[in-house]
């Protein structure tokens, strides 16, 4: 197996409250041009920090900027609880999103040392997991979204040309 350890940053993700106005803020203050939003229905979800450990599906409002990598990702908060992206946080950095070769075997490597996942997306059929968060509490208070590497070439085309991302979600 190759090593599963991430080695580069793919976007820095800021988590909002009105995604409409905080657009063209973040484009003026960090000179980028976001794309439309778009709202994007994942299929499999666990978020076992929330009492949500079986697989359900969430809609998520957000807009990527065209710069990049990094790019910047910005995500609307939503008014469910119990959910990784819950209103009841603050506005601001949310996560950076790094990609790593083998995403499973990474995650199973830092839980061995005693970081807790918050959020595992698993693809279309619910066998593999795409990409998972950090819990924040576990790297002294930051999240980490580690996105599997089989992903870049369909979040390149998604990022500059709106297609569909396929992996993670029925269309």
């Amino acid at each position: 197996m190759s090593d599963p350890q991430p080695r580069e940053i793919h976007h820095i993700c800021y988590a909002v409250h009105d995604l409409d106005e905080a657009i063209p803020r973040y484009a003026e203050a960090l000179n980028k041009t976001f794309r439309p939003i778009e709202v994007l229905h994942i299929e499999h979800v666990e978020q076992p920090l929330y009492g949500r450990e079986e697989p359900h599906a969430i809609d998520r409002r957000l807009s990527y900027s065209l710069e990049g990598p990094p790019y910047v990702e910005l995500i609307e908060l939503v008014t469910e609880p119990n959910d990784f992206a819950s209103n009841t946080q603050a506005e601001g950095l949310h996560h950076i999103g790094m990609f790593a070769t083998d995403n499973e075997a990474w995650r199973q490597q830092l839980k061995s040392t005693g970081v807790r996942t918050e959020m595992r997306c698993l693809d279309a059929d619910g066998d593999k997991t795409v990409f998972w968060m950090t819990a924040p509490g576990d790297l002294y208070g930051s999240r980490v979204e580690f996105l599997d590497d089989s992903l870049r070439g369909e979040l390149a085309e998604w990022v500059k040309l709106g297609r569909e991302l396929d992996t993670w979600q029925h269309t």
